[in-house]
């Protein structure tokens, strides 16, 4: 990705976490991701089914990207 890109989602990452619960369990996930983790169940551990679902939705389209 785009260095640009990153940014921006390293700074909405950071927001996410800041605001704690649910939004900071997405961003660990999302974080993960841009360090090249493509692994669901490592990705979504300890996570509930609607956090789950939103990253699972999250990869495909990172990986449809990839492709």
């Amino acid at each position: 990705g785009s260095t640009e890109s990153l940014g921006i989602i390293s700074s909405l990452t950071q927001q996410m976490q800041n605001s704690g619960g649910y939004y900071s369990n997405i961003a660990e996930g999302i974080k993960s991701m841009i360090d090249g983790e493509r692994d669901l169940a490592k990705l979504t551990a300890d996570m509930s089914e609607q956090e789950q679902n939103l990253l699972a939705e999250i990869l495909t389209e990172l990986t449809a990207i990839e492709a």
